[in-house]
């Protein structure tokens, strides 16, 4: 006798965020219970009418690979290296699976499922990506495109289903790098924030405008990434999680318009006192302000567009507190909320996009009693 799987998640890489059902019986016997193990996590199933067993893995995933409630705490100790693992991207979870029969005997299965922190929709791109190495960025097809803002600190996120060295050739200056990959989610940094760092750009140089790179895995197996270089410029930098399982980055133009609200507390009644000694008769308590921001994303292409749009529904948007050229610390980035409704734009019979973004900003603190 043996535990057989009806339906399970299907594919080498899975979403956190998208249901992960898995039915199950047994090819002879009556079942009469399962017990279902996920990281400790214990759950007691009883069959249907069939005899099987139905499960979704989602809620135990989404815990378990979400501990740290979607915070980034990468940061670059040296100007030499450039690639770092994130484990809090990546989780390769075993399932245990016990079914007990009426007879009291017991049969078990064992399955690992490897997740990534992301997620996908119903109505999307269909394209095969894969399942040796991925770029985690939104895309058309297997050709990722993103945009990297000279001066500010940036990466891009590697999925690897195995240690291994790949090799990166700048196709527009023949350029080639190799760089060390670690199973699971690989963090490149082509900038810390300088210029001239001595980082991923000490090695291999990418030129302003666009550099198509071709990540070689094995001699055989490609994948391609062009960044398109931006020139250095003023502007607030963003950076949310996406919906492909890492970062993606913007800078908004300048100049930024603020708005800054405040709301008085209560009062205090001082009245206690003659006319002829008085001052006020109230005091108050202080008062609560708010700070919001509002800047424009400039022109986009549809590339562009399909990246900066995950912006607006990101659970965790950071807001970049440092000045262009100088390398980053985990505490310049601030978090903060995209504005529900933020106004997009598209014109039409053109193929340049903008948004507006409205930012709530940390809390401000106040003076109150």
């Amino acid at each position: 006798m043996a535990v057989t799987i009806i339906k399970e998640p299907q594919g080498s890489v899975l979403n956190a965020y998208n249901n992960s059902i898995i039915e199950f019986g047994v090819d002879a016997g009556t079942p009469v219970s399962a017990l279902l193990d996920i990281d400790g996590n214990e759950f007691y199933l009883t069959p249907n009418a069939d005899g099987n067993f139905w499960f979704d893995m989602k809620p135990v995933v989404m815990a378990l690979i979400n501990e740290d409630m979607f915070s980034d705490t990468i940061e670059i100790p040296d100007n030499i290296t450039y690639c770092f693992e994130d484990e809090s991207l990546y989780l390769e979870q075993e399932i245990s699976i016990a079914v007990t029969l009426d007879d009291t005997s017991e049969v078990t299965l064992d399955r690992t499922y490897t997740y990534l922190k992301s997620v996908i929709q119903q109505i999307r791109p269909i394209y095969a990506q894969s399942d040796l190495l991925r770029v985690l960025l939104p895309s058309f097809d297997n050709q990722k495109h993103v945009s990297y803002f000279e001066g500010y600190p940036f990466d891009v996120s590697i999925y690897s289903n195995a240690a291994r060295t790949v090799t990166i050739t700048n196709l527009r200056t023949s350029g080639t790098v190799d760089v060390d990959l670690v199973k699971g989610i690989n963090r490149l940094f082509l900038s810390n924030g300088e210029n001239d760092n001595g980082g991923f750009e000490g090695d291999l140089p990418l030129s302003l405008g666009k550099n198509q790179l071709e990540i070689d895995i094995n001699g055989t197996d490609k994948v391609y990434l062009t960044v398109d270089k931006k020139p250095v410029g003023c502007g607030p930098l963003l950076k949310w999680f996406n919906q492909s399982g890492g970062w993606s980055y913007w800078r908004l133009l300048e100049p930024i318009k603020e708005n800054e609200k405040a709301k008085s507390l209560d009062t205090i009644n001082k009245d206690f006192y003659n006319i002829e000694e008085g001052v006020s008769g109230m005091a108050q308590s202080g008062k609560e302000a708010e700070d919001s921001r509002y800047g424009y994303t400039g022109k986009m292409d549809d590339n562009e567009r399909l990246v900066v749009k995950e912006l607006f529904k990101s659970p965790k948007v950071y807001y970049y507190a440092n000045d262009p050229l100088e390398p980053f610390a985990i505490t310049d980035w601030k978090e903060v909320s995209v504005t529900d409704g933020s106004k997009t734009t598209k014109k039409p019979r053109s193929l340049h996009h903008e948004y507006t973004v409205e930012i709530e900003m940390p809390q401000i603190y106040t003076q109150t009693l």
